[in-house]
């Protein structure tokens, strides 16, 4: 018997995951112009904010370890081995928050230990940052990281897509305030930093409604434990030894120009970088159910029914892949020009190295999730040593030559590694060969359509300057063309027409 699990959920996921987006996009729409109208300090925010990675990865391993283990509990309908593995996880979440708070209060004290060549205005701003990073920042990560966990296992994270989107709106209408006649980049920080914090509490306090869950039980079961330990250890040393890498490959950029470069490239890169993350987010937005649902499967001992699954989402995915990222590599120039001005021209080359980079996420985030999943340790270990030694190795050959633009190319060449070693790994369980069948010239014929109609409309906003309506109107335009071809792609198969009635029909159904 699955426990809790419908259909409906996913739509509701993916429905309040799309407004969710909207309002993520709203802010790099009009938050990004606003901070990056100083290049210097929009740089600097961007290289303090770096150091919040550790945070997202804090966990070493064993938040990854426990989603799987805990939602295989969950499936199974063992609520009290549930509550103990989250109790573990928790635990070790809080022991690793404390260095990094102590490590940010003493760069709080010395900035100028990593900024030696800052002024005595940066030093200040950087300082206040570090102090609010040191001490808001983990207890912003740990409710986050208490509420996803719990309410992504049940697939009921809509609860808190809800709550963020207003939290989020508020953040947005709060550029209007500190950057209206001025600059204040350290009062918006902290601003939003609590805005986050309130946002998971909130969502405990909703969720409630909608489900039982002890949360008295949970904190009783805050303990390390020997055998929760010997239990996630394995899965969350290779998805430690895969998470620094992933660290090293998708994290670190920012960091590196900073220290070893300067501020205000840091500023230039940090463009294409919120570009990338964007989509990354767009991407995990699909697929995160799927990955819960991949555990929840394993726990029932149901892998060919997860088999089937995987081919039916990369089916899905390499189509509207592969037209959404050609179309906005086309249109990234005049996007960035009508976004962040003329002052940003050196991140356009960049910004389309990072979007092909993100188009062979088709294949590794599904074959990640599998992997994960499946407990495949050997290909988790693979990627976690040839990522980050890739990337390193070639940052070094090319930055003589490409300065902070080698980043991006050796994001590129890594991210073909990546493309290669997931295929590989998963080439036993989907039909590689009919879905190229099936999607090449159609996919071809789409892409050629959609050059002719993008040239078109750039060349009507060429004469136009850097302002958010022309910005909005293009991106409308282009999102259109998106949909329409992704579309038409579907409905040119039967059992993907088939596939749409049904989702149709369920969505009219549970949502409306």
């Amino acid at each position: 018997m699955e426990i809790g699990i419908q259909g409906s959920d996913y739509i509701k996921i993916y429905f309040w995951r799309f407004i969710s987006l909207i309002t993520g996009f709203l802010s790099m729409l009009i938050v990004v112009p606003k901070l990056s109208s100083n290049v210097e300090l929009f740089g600097l925010y961007s290289f303090c904010s770096s150091f919040v990675l550790y945070l997202t990865y804090a966990d070493i391993g064993f938040l990854n370890a426990s989603t799987k283990f805990a939602a295989e509990e969950y499936g199974k309908g063992n609520a009290t081995e549930e509550y103990k593995i989250f109790g573990f996880t928790f635990c070790i979440l809080m022991i690793m928050f404390m260095p990094f708070s102590i490590f940010m209060i003493f760069l709080y004290l010395n900035p100028e230990l990593i900024l030696s060549n800052a002024d005595e205005n940066t030093l200040s701003i950087a300082s206040n940052f570090f102090l609010i990073i040191g001490i808001l920042l983990p207890i912003q990560v740990f409710f986050q990281r208490l509420i996803g966990l719990i309410l992504v296992i049940r697939l009921k994270d809509h609860i808190f897509y809800r709550v963020e989107i207003f939290t989020n709106l508020i953040k947005i209408s709060s550029v209007f305030y500190f950057f209206n006649t001025s600059y204040l980049i350290v009062e918006y920080f902290l601003f939003i930093t609590l805005m986050s914090i309130l946002s998971p509490i909130i969502s405990i306090l909703v969720s409630k409604r909608y489900f039982k869950f002890d949360f008295k039980k949970l904190i009783k079961s805050f303990s390390i434990s020997k055998r929760y330990f010997n239990k996630t250890k394995e899965l969350a040393f290779s998805s430690l030894f895969l998470t620094i890498g992933f660290i090293i490959f998708y994290e670190i950029d920012l960091l590196i120009i900073g220290k070893f470069i300067g501020i205000k490239e840091v500023g230039i890169y940090a463009i294409g970088f919120t570009i990338l993350n964007f989509l990354r987010n767009i991407v995990n937005i699909f697929y995160s159910p799927f990955s819960q649902r991949f555990n929840h499967l394993i726990g029932q001992n149901k892998k060919e029914e997860l088999i089937k699954m995987m081919n039916k989402i990369i089916d899905y995915t390499v189509p509207l892949f592969i037209v959404s990222h050609f179309i906005l590599f086309l249109s990234i120039e005049k996007l960035i020009l009508l976004w962040v001005g003329t002052e940003y021209m050196n991140s356009i080359y960049i910004s389309q190295l990072l979007i092909i980079c993100s188009l062979f996420g088709f294949i590794i985030q599904p074959a990640n999730h599998y992997f994960m999943a499946t407990l495949n340790y050997k290909y988790l270990y693979i990627l976690a040593i040839v990522l980050p030694v890739s990337f390193l190795i070639s940052i070094m050959l090319f930055i003589p030559s490409y300065g902070f633009e080698a980043l991006a190319i050796s994001k590129l060449i890594t991210t073909l590694f990546a493309f290669t070693i997931s295929l590989f790994g998963i080439l036993g369980v989907i039909k590689i060969s009919k879905i190229i069948n099936k999607w090449l010239l159609p996919t071809l014929g789409v892409c050629l359509i959609s050059f002719f109609l993008v040239s078109f409309f750039i060349e009507m906003f060429n004469s136009l300057n850097k302002e958010v309506y022309y910005l909005i109107a293009l991106v409308a335009i282009i999102g259109l063309i998106i949909l329409i071809g992704y579309f038409v792609l579907l409905i040119t198969h039967k059992d993907n027409r088939r596939d749409i009635s049904k989702i149709y029909k369920k969505i009219k159904r549970d949502i409306f």
